[in-house]
């Protein structure tokens, strides 16, 4: 998924028919905020790396807050 700092940062989807996951990965030594630039991520996510079941909706005006070598990874809602 295209983004606004391609240098640092790098982020995907992979899908298939039933399931959906969106990742970007922080590969600096610097904190990023990040926008995404296409419609591939944008839908309703929980976080899977955390025991929070809340969801979110990442969409076109959304940003995402990356620490130094930090990283996300969302999956689909169900």
């Amino acid at each position: 998924v295209p983004n606004s700092a391609p240098k640092e940062v790098l982020s995907f989807v992979r899908r298939d028919d039933t399931s959906k996951v969106f990742a970007a990965i922080n590969l600096s030594a610097k904190p990023q905020q990040v926008e995404f630039q296409q419609a591939l991520f944008q839908g309703r996510y929980r976080d899977a790396l955390s025991d929070d079941k809340r969801e979110a909706t990442l969409d076109a005006q959304s940003k995402l807050e990356l620490p130094p070598w930090g990283y996300r990874v969302f999956v689909a809602a169900q």
